[in-house]
């Protein structure tokens, strides 16, 4: 990955309201948007922060997607925090962000107040290698809504290439060495375990996994949700994760 500032600023991000600093995280398709109906709910209390990570979105595009795609996802995490001169944060993250976030803190505990884990994966099994199998088809291939979303974010010749860029790569849980349960034991921050019951990348065994391996977890199941709850739920959510930060600061 390229060094951010090398970048001249080419790292896109939304910076909004003043206290307690909290960083989202989006996932693996996705950019910042993702965050739209959580960040005006949260930028009178907090200093909200999303950006487009390396790639996606707004930010430079990539030529090629490595294997070490979440380690990349880390490092830029702690060079952006570098930029904006921030020592200590929150963090919420959806799926592959989510995964990205968790590993911050496993490796920077000190540089982590609390964290948010949304609909992520922890392990992967054959159900999972299957369902990207049958999703991650060839772009033309893929539905008409799916073409539309990609080159809406991305653009219009930029989201397909990136959609094959990632499809051939087979990062996160198409990768079938990936688990994180060694990860969680080594992240010592209040984090919110986030899943919808009707996720339909992961069941809520991968919940449970979590909540059951970290030193200071707690447990958000999300009835009759799938695999958004921040754009299903946005006010349960954004109360939820003010009660986070309200439980590991005190101040907001």
């Amino acid at each position: 990955m390229p060094d951010l500032l090398a970048l001249h600023n080419r790292i896109h991000y939304e910076d909004r309201g003043r206290g307690e600093p909290v960083i989202f995280l989006h996932n693996g398709f996705w950019s910042s948007k993702t965050w739209d109906k959580i960040m005006p709910l949260l930028e009178e209390d907090c200093r909200a922060v999303a950006y487009d990570r390396y790639g996606f979105g707004r930010s430079a595009r990539r030529q090629q997607i490595e294997p070490w795609l979440m380690d990349d996802g880390v490092a830029e995490l702690a060079a952006v925090l570098e930029h904006l001169g921030l020592e200590k944060v929150h963090l919420c993250g959806h799926c592959l962000g989510g995964a990205v976030a968790l590993l911050f803190a496993s490796r920077y505990p000190d540089r982590v107040k609390s964290l948010v884990a949304e609909a992520v994966g922890y392990f992967t099994n054959d159900a999972t290698i299957r369902k990207c199998e049958e999703t991650f088809v060839p772009f033309e291939r893929t539905s008409l809504k799916n073409q539309q979303f990609m080159q809406d974010v991305h653009g219009l010749e930029y989201g397909p290439a990136l959609w094959e860029l990632l499809r051939r790569q087979r990062v996160y849980v198409w990768d079938r060495g990936y688990n994180l349960a060694d990860t969680l034991q080594k992240v010592s921050c209040p984090t919110l375990i986030i899943s919808g019951d009707r996720d339909y990348w992961f069941g809520l065994e991968h919940a449970l996994l979590a909540y059951e391996r970290l030193k200071a977890g707690r447990l958000w199941i999300v009835p009759d949700c799938g695999h958004n709850p921040h754009i299903e739920r946005p006010q349960e959510f954004a109360l939820n994760l003010r009660r986070l930060l309200l439980n590991a600061t005190g101040t907001v």
